[in-house]
């Protein structure tokens, strides 16, 4: 390294570690990199001024003439003509157009959820429908039912019980007929 070496802290290391830099080395160093990589290390605002403006007031005064301070805005100075500068004015956006668009896609999403919404609400009613009418022709067909067996039964019964008369009024004339006969064998027999 050369004489004009300084001792500078490095981002990121340990403060009490330092590292030579050469500032005659910068230059050869921005050529090898990247544009993307000199453009991210492009500062927004000067580090000079950054550092300055960060340093408390009592040191202020012995900083100027401190030699490792005078190399590294030297070398600052060197590094900025390497960047490129972002001068670019940032792209305004029209927040108006923006709630426009998005009162219209969501104007859209209502009225999309809406007719969703009333096809749910159709389908439910005739499903509601479909439901109803198939519990009544349910309840109809088993009322059919069970009228058919009521009346089943209920014909049965009169059907037992005709045929109980009948076989009782049968029963009643045999057995006269038999008194009779008996009775017509006890008179004639002496």
């Amino acid at each position: 390294m050369s004489e004009t070496a300084t001792n500078a802290a490095t981002i990121g290391d340990n403060y009490s570690e330092k590292e030579n830099i050469d500032p005659n080395l910068a230059p050869i160093a921005l050529q090898n990199m990247s544009p993307q990589k000199q453009k991210s290390m492009s500062p927004q605002k000067p580090l000079a001024t950054t550092l300055l403006n960060s340093i408390p007031s009592q040191f202020t005064n012995s900083l100027p003439t401190d030699p490792a301070f005078a190399d590294f805005v030297s070398l600052h100075a060197k590094l900025k003509d390497h960047f490129e500068s972002d001068s670019k004015q940032i792209p305004k956006y029209n927040w108006d157009l923006l709630s426009l668009v998005f009162e219209h896609i969501y104007k859209l999403y209502n009225d999309e959820v809406a007719a969703l919404l009333k096809q749910l609400d159709a389908l439910d009613i005739k499903r509601s429908i479909w439901h109803e009418s198939a519990f009544r022709i349910d309840t109809e067909r088993a009322t059919r039912r069970f009228k058919k067996i009521e009346s089943w039964i209920s014909n049965e019964d009169l059907y037992l019980t005709k045929t109980k008369k009948d076989l009782s009024a049968s029963v009643q004339i045999i057995r006269n007929t038999l008194q009779k006969l008996n009775n017509s064998d006890s008179t004639s027999t002496p």
